[in-house]
């Protein structure tokens, strides 16, 4: 479900050398209720906040499951060079064997409670050896421009 509230912002659309309008909401708020999957026995689901003036801010949760013999490779999250972007990890429930968050650097590094900017260093989420992973991922995106919508 995606709700937009006050669509008053015109945003330019170029397509076959004619130029469209199309209005965007000052906040949009979104609710997916079904869990996704991602591949490698990885699914979440996920509640997005849009408030796009003065500044474009976004505010993401995505409640992520991690099955056994799951895991997420190394990787830097692609974003807009004038973006910024911070997640928050929460582990809700730990694998019994594997499913660590290994990261380049962490702003906060706990045990439960992790940190850090997904656009600037390298992360990666090891191999779910025995039992299941469950995190609610926090992130925060912010720019001085309209913010593309997220990737997954």
């Amino acid at each position: 479900m995606k709700i937009d509230i006050l669509p008053i912002i015109p945003r330019p659309i170029f397509g076959f050398g004619e130029k469209y309008i199309r209005r965007e909401g000052v906040v949009t708020i979104e609710m997916h209720p079904q869990w996704y999957n991602v591949g490698q026995n990885i699914s979440y689901r996920k509640f997005v906040f849009s408030l796009r003036w003065p500044i474009t801010f976004q505010f993401q949760i995505h409640l992520t499951r991690y099955k056994s013999g799951s895991w997420l490779s190394e990787h830097v999250d692609e974003i807009h060079e004038k973006e910024r972007q911070f997640r928050l990890v929460l582990v809700l429930k730990k694998a019994k064997q594997g499913g660590e968050l290994l990261c380049e650097h962490f702003i906060t590094n706990r045990s439960r409670l992790k940190l850090f900017e997904p656009c600037k260093y390298k992360h990666e989420v090891t191999r779910v050896e025995e039992g299941e992973r469950i995190v609610a991922l926090i992130g925060i995106r912010y720019a001085f421009h309209t913010i593309r919508p997220c990737p997954f």
